[in-house]
Order: structure tokens, then C-alpha cells, then sequence
């Protein structure tokens, strides 16, 4: 009996060592430093998911108090990610914050941060700082490709990079949800723009508490930037100091008006059929020179068939409210102009 349990037990670790190192499950690797290369850096722990086809989970545990700091030196970057279902989570680190490791370029506006080559990627929790562009995919042939950019609780923070994210080809897609996109406050709108969408079916932002993408002190927010594509849906996010909040050039759902805004109603028109999100403007007061975008977002309603919309609900006086609109397989409208809100119900 003893040698008939001892057989048995070997053939269950046989087939958990050949579990564990077959392709069905993911495999962990750790970053404990912030050396540019070398064994423990980011740049090796790329290199091994791409050597392990198959998903690949990779974690972070630096020793130390952070900010941990990953900068990369002359006219170097983080190796292209290959390999499909590659999830970088830096929220894994202890003692985790938003920024406490920070990818940094090794001079403003040279190369990406991420370069993403494989689908069902996951880039968490970085403070991606001066990159040409902070996340980049390009995709121009079947099948596509998603990168999941940022997660409720384990956003990315996108600082001073000349796009923080850059989306090309018809077969590119990302979800992009909780992250913060911004310039230099002292000496913001020197040509940054926080997501450039040159590819459809992207999603920015969502209807949960924590998806939100926060977008601000850019020269453009958000940039639909190919008339070829068609579908970016974008959901309840915050924009506000934006020289240009989103920039149009082609396949946007035609901007919604609001004609009635008083402190038990709002109402306005839109394209028959489509949603409509109302927000109030510039919250904290220090945008009033900037053109009117939506940074709190307040309700959604959807239009009747010719077009009309309105909510219900108890509204500030005397703040700016505006909108916008999605219809059908079209891009999210840009914003509309404010209105007022009067004491007047």
C-alpha cells in the first residue's frame, strides 16, 4: 500500500509540474528592480513573457519606499510586447499608489513607453512619464488586437508625454478606463494630446464608479483622428483645462444643444435615437478661459425619435452644464456649448 500511495503521489506531481509549465495557465514573473535591463527589470520580464508563449502575469516587489523610478537611458525603450494575454500590473507592488513606479523617458518625446504587438494586453498602475507616445499599438491586418489600458483602482497616470496613448489601424482596438492624462501645469498645451484614436471600436471611459478617465491641461483631450474609422464610444469621463477637450476629424455623432437648463430641469435636442450625457463644467472654477467640456458628469437620458431629450433631477444654479451624444456605430459627439442653470424650475 505504501508504494502503490508513494506511485500515486508522483503521478499527481508529474502532472502538476506539467500543469504549471504547459501553456494553460499564466506564468509569474517578478520585477524587483528598476534597472533599464538586466535580470529583475522590466525590460528582462518582457523579454521572458515573450519567450513563454501564453499568458503571462507580470508583478513588481522593489525593495525600498517609492517613487521607484525606471528610467530609461539614450535612445532605449522597453522591449515590444509579442506575447498575447501579457498582463504588467505595477499595482502589485506594496505598498502600492497611483505613480509609485514611473516609467520615464530617457529624453521628452523620444519613443513609447509600451509598444504592444500581441492582443489581450494589460498595462496597470504606471506613472508613464515623456514618451513619445506612453502606450502605442499598431494593427493593420486581421485579427484584431485589445490592449486593456488602465482598471478601476490600478489606473495609469499618462504625465507630459507627447500622446499618452496612440491607437493605428483597422485592427486595433483599447479600452481605456481610470487613468489621468495631463501636461506640465506650469507650462501646459505644447501640442500634447492625452488619447489619439486612429482606429475604431475603442472604448474610453464606462459607467462604473472608478472607470473614468480623467483628461486635462492638454492641447487636445482626446483625438478622433482617422476619417476611415467609426465606433469610439466615450463614457462619463472628466475633461477639464483642455485647449481642445476632443478633436473631431471625422465620425462624430453631431454635437447635442442644450435649450433648457434651470435647477429642476435640463433638456435640449440630439440626433434621433442617441444617448445623451450631461455634466457640469469646470467644477473647481479655474477653466473659465478654456472652451466648455464636461468634467462632472450629472445623468444620461436617450433621445425620442425626433430627436429630443431632457432630466429631471435637482441642479446648481448658476453652474455651466453641457453635453454630449452618441448615436449608432458614430463616435461620441464633441461637447456642446454651456448653458447656465437658473434658479427657475
Amino acid at each position: 500500500m505504501k508504494l502503490l500511495s508513494i506511485s500515486y503521489l508522483g503521478r499527481i506531481v508529474l502532472f502538476y509540474i506539467f500543469f504549471v509549465f504547459s501553456n494553460t495557465i499564466c506564468c509569474q514573473i517578478l520585477v524587483t528592480n528598476t534597472n533599464a535591463s538586466g535580470t529583475g527589470s522590466l525590460a528582462d520580464a518582457i523579454n521572458i513573457a515573450n519567450s513563454n508563449t501564453g499568458p503571462d502575469n507580470i508583478f513588481f516587489n522593489i525593495s525600498g519606499s517609492g517613487p521607484f523610478i525606471i528610467q530609461m537611458p539614450t535612445s532605449t525603450i522597453l522591449p515590444t510586447i509579442f506575447d498575447a494575454g501579457t498582463i504588467i500590473d505595477a499595482s502589485t507592488q506594496p505598498g502600492f499608489y497611483p505613480g509609485i513606479i514611473e516609467l520615464k523617458s530617457p529624453s521628452q518625446n523620444f519613443g513609447n513607453g509600451f509598444t504592444i504587438s500581441a492582443n489581450n494586453v494589460h498595462i496597470f498602475g504606471f506613472k508613464v512619464t515623456g514618451f513619445g507616445t506612453g502606450v502605442r499599438m499598431s494593427k493593420n491586418s486581421s485579427p484584431f488586437h485589445t490592449v486593456y489600458i488602465g482598471q478601476v483602482g490600478k489606473g495609469n497616470i499618462f504625465y507630459n508625454n507627447a500622446f499618452g496613448v496612440g491607437m493605428y489601424g483597422e485592427y486595433s482596438t483599447a479600452v481605456i478606463k481610470g487613468n489621468e492624462f495631463f501636461d506640465d501645469l506650469a507650462n501646459p498645451f505644447d501640442n500634447t494630446v492625452g488619447i489619439h484614436l486612429q482606429s475604431s471600436n475603442n472604448i474610453v471611459g464606462g459607467i462604473n464608479s472608478g472607470e473614468s478617465n480623467h483628461i486635462h491641461h492638454l492641447w487636445r483631450g482626446l483625438s478622433y483622428a482617422s476619417s476611415g474609422n467609426q465606433n469610439i464610444l466615450v463614457q462619463r469621463n472628466s475633461f477639464w483645462c483642455n485647449t481642445t477637450p476632443v478633436f473631431n476629424f471625422a465620425g462624430a455623432t453631431s454635437t447635442p444643444n442644450i435649450v433648457v437648463a434651470n435647477s429642476g430641469i435640463i433638456s435640449g435636442t440630439a440626433s434621433a435615437n442617441s444617448v445623451v450625457e450631461v455634466f457640469y463644467q469646470d467644477t473647481l472654477g479655474i477653466c473659465t478661459a478654456y472652451p466648455c467640456q464636461g468634467q462632472s458628469f450629472i445623468n444620461q437620458t436617450t433621445t425620442d425619435g425626433a430627436g429630443n431629450w431632457s432630466i429631471a433631477g435637482t441642479f446648481i444654479p448658476n453652474r455651466s452644464v453641457t453635453a454630449n451624444a452618441k448615436s449608432g456605430t458614430l463616435h461620441t459627439s464633441l461637447f456642446s456649448s454651456c448653458a447656465t442653470i437658473t434658479g427657475i424650475a
